[in-house]
């Protein structure tokens, strides 16, 4: 892998997927969203944000100060302990992506670390298939159900689990609204960034959901967005990685509003 300056891995044009990086076995599985089907904003738990949108100068301005004040989303979850997830050689990267971004916001909201389980919802979405799948669909499973932590459903277990239990752990991080976000819209996606709201954004020429949790100011005072994978904290810089070129064009992109406050 080429890294940058910082040490991040670029994903980029010359980018190749392979399953065995890093001698890692890593799966992938974004199926693009069919917008004419699933349109902007159409669930009824989405809620578009009022925001104004920042120049590139601002959004540059402000990348560096926060990467001088190592204060990006990533920086935050690192001091309290809340890693990237793993979802191994599964399809299950639209639910990872998503299932990241709850996590985040529950650091966001008071500086706690939760680790919550990707594998449930996907899992009982695709009823025990290793299948691929978009944001929305991840989103709207939380929305509606909810997500337990991961010690209640373990990762790589592909099991329908409608345990009791389980479910009632669900109910405790459920997502209550969501935006969407117009994907080739750069500038209000790195609007979102700065403003601590991580991104989930779906990448059809990797084939991949990721969550974009900073930015990374190159020499040109362009931005690369950078982004918490779903393999491992092993892979890349602490599970984290760069965008440019094609993989910087989006056909999905959303943002937790807000989740149920953290509970056990």
């Amino acid at each position: 892998m080429i890294l940058n300056a910082n040490g991040y891995p670029i994903i980029g044009d010359d980018f190749r997927f392979d399953a065995n990086l890093d001698g890692g076995e890593f799966g992938t599985g974004y199926v693009p969203r069919d917008m004419a089907e699933f349109p902007l904003n159409s669930e009824g738990f989405c809620a578009p944000r009022a925001l104004p949108t920042f120049t590139m100068s601002e959004i540059v301005e402000r990348a560096r100060e926060k990467t001088a004040k190592k204060t990006w989303i990533k920086d935050r979850c690192d001091r309290v302990g809340s890693k990237v997830k793993n979802q191994s050689r599964s399809n299950y990267c639209w639910n990872h992506a998503v299932v990241r971004g709850g996590e985040c916001d529950y650091v966001l909201q008071g500086g706690k670390a939760f680790t919550l389980s990707a594998f449930w919802g996907a899992a009982r979405l695709k009823n025990g298939r290793n299948q691929g799948g978009w944001g929305l669909q991840a989103a709207k499973y939380m929305h509606d159900v909810g997500v337990p932590v991961e010690s209640l459903h373990k990762p790589m277990d592909f099991s329908v689990d409608r345990r009791p239990e389980t479910e009632a752990n669900a109910k405790l991080h459920q997502l209550r609204e969501w935006e969407d976000i117009e994907p080739s819209d750069m500038l209000a996606i790195y609007t979102r960034i700065v403003l601590d709201m991580p991104v989930t954004v779906g990448i059809p020429a990797w084939g991949h959901e990721v969550l974009l949790t900073f930015l990374e100011v190159t020499g040109d005072n362009s931005i690369d967005p950078g982004f918490d994978n779903s393999w491992a904290p092993s892979w890349g810089n602490n599970g984290r990685g760069v965008l440019q070129g094609r993989m910087k064009r989006f056909s999905e992109a959303g943002s937790i509003v807000s989740m149920e406050p953290a509970s056990e």
